[in-house]
């Protein structure tokens, strides 16, 4: 359904390319499509000439998020009773408009009859159950409500760590956390990551994840300016190992489907593109790599011993003669992450094509020269979509 909402958005504009500025687009234009005010004035409720502009829906819809948010089931649901909906609708026109009690409560049922015939932001679900049209705008409002009120003083720098600490064992909770981490100043975040790196000290004893180090390593790559990440490099590399070590262990000691492969692919897609060449905690991991990185990868899926290699050839400056040197390198992980890495970057480099093809043919690795035929296939595609182009 996301997908649905996001086409049509962007059938007549352009979507922004990181997904919390996307996010925002999304609900500032869904919040201007829900005519509250329209239909308000067509069931001919009287309410002193208030005016829900974008502003007063957004400030709404936030108190309806934090409600959901403080609610038993919490973020788990995304769902909220009726009643409570036109509570807080008429706790809102009361506080923001000064409407009498009586005024108050004939619109909010009024507002909340709308979504009986259309969904806008929200939607009926049920009898008397209400929502979200879809679970993700309800965290990012849940995550833009504290970051306003952050930012209005009503909350302080503290309250907003607490949230942290008290949450991060949450799934529910994670995407908050990380929209979060994107919203508040990076002096704020960058705290907030190093809490999360800390969290669970005793995590080598347990049977989870270790959910600090993934969601902290996830929240790092909310930073956008790389900079702010300086000073806390070598802690996030740290953890980076350590997540990478634990990955290794457990593909080791349990079942496939027992491992942390999700976790530290879902790692891997948000960070690989902020520790590249000039990332500070480049040469502490590189040592790391060279020393132990190459040893993992026992036991399949092989998740720790690809995604260390992936790290470590990011962080090349990648001209081609190095990348054609880790084609050729006696392991297997990096030879792989090589093939993947020129492929992306050397598609029209006259030396890649060959290469590509020696690897998928004489390469004593299966993956090795898997990962060179569907690379040589990606490139040859290519060719044949720019030349149709041209015709």
């Amino acid at each position: 359904m996301l997908l649905t909402i996001l086409v049509i958005i962007g059938r007549r504009r352009e979507l922004p390319r990181d997904r919390r500025s996307v996010y925002e687009h999304a609900v500032t234009v869904l919040v201007e499509h829900w005519d509250v005010n329209k239909h308000l004035r067509d069931a001919n409720v009287d309410t002193d000439n208030a005016f829900l502009d974008v502003t007063n829906k957004l400030e709404l819809l936030h108190r309806v998020a934090r409600g959901m948010q403080d609610a038993p089931a919490g973020l788990a649901g995304n769902h909220i009773p009726g009643p409570d909906l036109v509570a807080a609708f008429q706790t809102y026109l009361i506080d923001e408009f000064s409407l009498p009690a009586v005024q108050a409560i004939t619109a909010a049922r009024a507002m909340l009859e709308q979504f009986r015939t259309r969904n806008f932001i929200l939607a009926r679900f049920g009898s008397q159950v209400y929502g979200f049209v879809h679970r993700t705008f309800l965290e990012y409002l849940a995550a833009d409500d504290l970051n306003q009120r952050l930012i209005n003083l009503d909350i302080s720098q503290e309250q907003i760590l607490a949230v942290y600490d008290r949450h991060w064992p949450d799934h529910a909770w994670a995407e908050l956390l990380l929209l979060l981490t994107g919203m508040i100043p990076d002096r704020l975040a960058t705290r907030a990551i190093r809490q999360l790196l800390a969290a669970d000290p005793r995590w080598r004893v347990r049977t989870t994840p270790p959910r600090h180090l993934i969601l902290g390593l996830q929240a790092a790559a909310e930073i956008r300016k790389a900079s702010a990440l300086t000073p806390h490099a070598e802690a996030i590399t740290d953890a980076l190992i350590l997540l990478l070590g634990e990955a290794d262990a457990r593909e080791t000691r349990f079942a496939p489907n027992d491992s942390l492969s999700a976790d530290v692919n879902a790692v891997l897609a948000r960070l690989l593109p902020h520790i590249g060449p000039h990332w500070a905690g480049r040469d502490r991991y590189q040592n790391w790599y060279h020393a132990n990185g190459q040893r993992p990868g026992c036991s399949y899926p092989y998740t720790a011993a690809r995604a260390a290699a992936r790290i470590y050839m990011a962080q090349l400056p990648h001209p081609p003669a190095d990348l054609h040197d880790a084609a050729t390198h006696p392991h297997w992980a990096l030879r792989e992450a090589a093939v993947e890495a020129i492929a992306a970057g050397w598609a029209d480099d006259e030396a890649t094509l060959p290469l590509l093809r020696d690897r998928a043919t004489t390469d004593d690795d299966n993956d090795v020269r898997q990962a060179a035929v569907e690379a040589i296939e990606r490139i040859e595609l290519g060719y044949r979509r720019r030349s149709r182009g041209g015709r």
